[in-house]
C-alpha cells in the first residue's frame, strides 16, 4: 500500500468512527458524570442543569454517562487527528511518480468544478434548472436532492493523476459538509454495461472513493423504471 493510501484510509476510518460517536452521543440525554472522593470512598453524581443527582444506586445510569464521557474524549481526539491529517495533506509532497495524492475525499466543496462536461450534453432534451440530464432517472434524483435542499453538481470531470471519472452526482452532505459521490446505473440488463460499471468502481476505489463510504450506487429496475421511495430512503439514510 502506498504511503498516501494508508494515510487516507486512516482518515476514512476516523471519519466513520466520528460519525458513529456523534450519533451515539446524540442518543444520550444531556448531563455529565461527576466523581467525588470523601472519607476514602468514591461517589458518583449526574450533573444536569446545575443540579446533582446521586448515582450510587443507579449503576446503569452511571455506566451510560461513563460511556458518554469516554465517547466525548475519543471524539475530541479524533477531531484533532483529522485536523492534523488535513494539515499534513496540504503540505505533503509525493516521494515518487507512482504515489498519487488521492485527496478526493478531503477536497473542499469550493474546489469541485461547477460546469457540466460539454461533451455529455449533446442530443439531450431532459432539462431541470438549466442542466441537461442523461436520463429521466437521473433527473428525478436531481429533483429529489433539490427538494431536500442538498447541494450537488452533475456529471463533472473528476481527475486524480492520470485517472478521470465522471460521477453522476457530486454532493455536499448537509449534516457534515462531507463530499459524497453518487453513481446511478440504468442499463442493468446488458452485460457489457455491468462490466464497465465494475471498471468504474475500481477507478473510484483507486481514487479513495469507496462504495457505501463516500460513494452511493443506485439502479433502475429491470424495466427501466426508478423506485422513488427507495431513492428517498437512500437520501435520508446517507445524506440527511
Amino acid at each position: 500500500m502506498l504511503f498516501m493510501d494508508d494515510i487516507l484510509a486512516r482518515k476514512r476510518f476516523m471519519l466513520r468512527k466520528k460519525e458513529k460517536l456523534e450519533q451515539r452521543l446524540a442518543e444520550i440525554p444531556k448531563g455529565r458524570l461527576i466523581k467525588k472522593r470523601a472519607k476514602g470512598q468514591t461517589y458518583y453524581y449526574l450533573e444536569r442543569d446545575g443540579e446533582l443527582q446521586s448515582l450510587q444506586d443507579k449503576p446503569e445510569t452511571r455506566a451510560l454517562y461513563e460511556e458518554k464521557q469516554a465517547a466525548e474524549k475519543e471524539l475530541k481526539n479524533l477531531n484533532r487527528n483529522i485536523t492534523a491529517i488535513d494539515r499534513f495533506l496540504k503540505q505533503y509532497i509525493p516521494m515518487s511518480p507512482e504515489e498519487t495524492k488521492r485527496q478526493v475525499q478531503g477536497r473542499p466543496w469550493e474546489e469541485v468544478k461547477k460546469q457540466q462536461n460539454s461533451f455529455t450534453t449533446d442530443n439531450r432534451e431532459l432539462v431541470y434548472l438549466g442542466v441537461l440530464y442523461h436520463s429521466k432517472s437521473e433527473m428525478l434524483i436531481a429533483i429529489m436532492l433539490t427538494s431536500f435542499g442538498i447541494e450537488f453538481k452533475y456529471e463533472i470531470s473528476l481527475k486524480e493523476g492520470y485517472r478521470e471519472v465522471y460521477p453522476d452526482f457530486v454532493i455536499k452532505r448537509p449534516r457534515d459538509g462531507r463530499i459524497i459521490y453518487w453513481e446511478h446505473a440504468g442499463v442493468t440488463h446488458k452485460e457489457e454495461y455491468i462490466m464497465k460499471l465494475y471498471g468504474r468502481l475500481d477507478e473510484y476505489h483507486a481514487m479513495g472513493i469507496d462504495l457505501w463510504d463516500n460513494l452511493i450506487l443506485s439502479f433502475d429496475g429491470p424495466d427501466g423504471s426508478l423506485n422513488a421511495d427507495q431513492i428517498e430512503k437512500i437520501i435520508r439514510l446517507y445524506l440527511l
